[in-house]
């Protein structure tokens, strides 16, 4: 059974905060990856924007055999933006490991 597309018929804002720094980082950045696959995300009329905090361990993320880096490029929260023209989440902001639950 294949679902069907879903398309966003008004203009949306999707945002997305992800805590992964704890236990379920695998499950949430595989929760990641698939929204980054979506073909949802796709739509002309929506903006995705993830907030996205993990440890940054080596994991195997995809669950392919291989242990991979971490999205982020310095192991701290990042803002991920979808940018329509590349087709894919980018990084538009990192901050460092910090702890994001703490203002």
């Amino acid at each position: 059974f294949a679902a069907p597309a879903v398309r966003a018929q008004k203009n949306l804002c999707l945002m997305q905060y992800l805590v992964a720094d704890n236990d379920l980082e695998v499950a949430i950045t595989n929760d990641l990856l698939e929204l980054m696959q979506s073909e949802f995300i796709a739509s002309p009329n929506v903006q995705t924007w993830v907030y996205y905090d993990a440890h940054g361990d080596m994991h195997d993320y995809n669950e392919d055999g291989i242990n991979e880096a971490p999205l982020s490029p310095d192991n701290g929260p990042i803002f991920l933006k979808y940018y329509h023209e590349e087709q894919d989440l980018v990084p538009v902001a990192a901050f460092g490991e910090a702890n994001s639950d703490t203002p």
